[in-house]
């Protein structure tokens, strides 16, 4: 192809259009063509591949923000049991520290306050069950004397 009697093209041994055209006429064959197609089946797996990985990171970014946001809820049931049930008697022996008179508060509000932070321990196991699934099916299903093991 480079004998031909026609002069190269004008820009840095670029072959001319005509000279394109007998390469693109005879140099492409069956063979070619399957390598090509393989090049595009090859291209279309990396980009799948990609997409995929790409997409993992948004799976694990969600996975990972449903995990904080499971952790914070139970958190936040204990941490609210246990405010509910300790406020009470906290604030009625501040009174009673700073009272004059030895019995300031009615003595059964100040029992039941004091029942209260006893009470916070046995909710736990609910405020546990009330934020996690998993926990919850279990818990209910040991109650109701299922003690199989699974």
């Amino acid at each position: 192809m480079r004998g031909d009697t026609e002069p190269s093209s004008p820009m840095c041994g670029m072959p001319t259009i005509s000279q394109m055209s007998q390469i693109s006429q005879t140099e492409t064959t069956d063979d070619d063509l399957g390598g090509r197609k393989d090049f595009v089946k090859n291209i279309g797996r990396k980009l799948k591949t990609k997409k995929k990985k790409i997409e993992g990171l948004g799976r694990q970014k969600s996975k990972s923000e449903n995990r904080a946001r499971k952790a914070f809820r139970t958190i936040s049931f204990i941490l609210g049991a246990f405010v509910i049930c300790w406020t009470p008697y906290h604030i009625l022996a501040l009174v009673e520290g700073f009272c004059s008179n030895p019995p300031c508060t009615n003595g059964h509000l100040y029992m039941f306050s004091y029942f209260l932070c006893y009470a916070n321990s046995p909710l736990n196991p609910f405020c546990y069950a009330l934020a996690n699934q998993q926990f919850k099916k279990t818990f209910t299903r040991i109650l109701k004397g299922d003690f199989h093991i699974t």
